[in-house]
């Protein structure tokens, strides 16, 4: 029986630090044919040639910094594989966390969109959270990651769905991605960096899909470009985050909120969200 097989796309901004321990354990997975896409964002660190030593890498240099949406969007148009990886370049998967995934993803129904993992920091003792899943409060549209900064005992081992799922490590399926797409963007450019995959779960949530979190599947992110409070505090005050408020208000006629190729679903059994 074949392995399924696995794209991570991830994009590389000044990440020489971090890749080469990410990449190591990404092609170090069991139960998976891994494959990589590294859209490097112009850094002068070496990551891309770093990204290059791996022989399953694809790599793409940019000739500028065109943000994390726009390099995620490049790595994304040029996987084959039923089954894509968004991966941050400083998370680490345990061994098995793809196989995992990519297991709880196939035998999910066809409107499960994606899943993801538990993250932890690594940088911890004891073991404190990094995300389990986006939950998303209406009434204050106020985004944030689930468990982050909390102390690992357990709350957060129940598989479940949520309202969405992270952008730094998400299982996808492609077919799903393509349907999003808007005008080529399967997320939206206009956010640079930041909120994207808040707002790319939203718009799949508008057509019926929906998101699962998988805590059988484990690794580590140490977040260090956003703040401790996550998604909140003043970067919710952030022109990106107000982009993303004015996109999800009700009534919102945004171009890049209605993808027209995406297939209609129901919108049953989505309360957990």
């Amino acid at each position: 029986m074949s392995l399924p097989r696995v794209t991570a796309c991830v994009v590389t901004y000044q990440s020489a630090t971090s890749l080469s321990l990410c990449l190591n354990a990404f092609f170090a997975q069991k139960g998976v044919e891994p494959r990589a896409i590294v859209v490097d964002n112009a850094s002068t660190d070496g990551s891309a040639d770093i990204a290059e030593k791996f022989d399953a890498a694809t790599v793409a240099r940019l000739a500028e910094n065109s943000g994390f949406a726009a390099g995620m969007n490049r790595a994304i148009a040029q996987a084959d594989t039923d089954l894509i990886l968004l991966l941050n370049p400083d998370v680490v998967l345990s061994e098995s966390a793809a196989a995992t995934l990519a297991a709880a993803l196939s035998g999910a129904p066809s409107d499960v969109a994606a899943v993801q993992p538990k993250l932890v920091s690594p940088h911890s003792d004891p073991p404190r959270l990094d995300s389990t899943g986006i939950e998303l409060r209406l009434f204050r549209l106020d985004p944030r990651d689930r468990g982050h900064g909390e102390i690992d005992t357990g709350r957060y081992d129940a598989a479940r769905g949520v309202f969405g799922v992270t952008g730094a490590c998400s299982l996808w399926r492609r077919s799903v991605l393509a349907g999003l797409a808007i005008g080529g963007e399967v997320f939206d450019e206009g956010f640079f960096a930041y909120y994207e995959d808040v707002d790319l779960c939203w718009r799949a949530g508008r057509f019926g899909y929906r998101f699962l979190y998988c805590p059988e599947a484990q690794a580590t992110h140490p977040r260090r470009n956003p703040p401790p409070t996550a998604r909140t505090s003043t970067r919710w005050r952030s022109p990106t985050a107000i982009s993303l408020f004015l996109k999800m208000r009700p009534g919102s006629k945004s171009r890049r909120s209605s993808p027209s190729t995406c297939p209609s679903k129901s919108r049953d059994g989505l309360s957990e969200r």
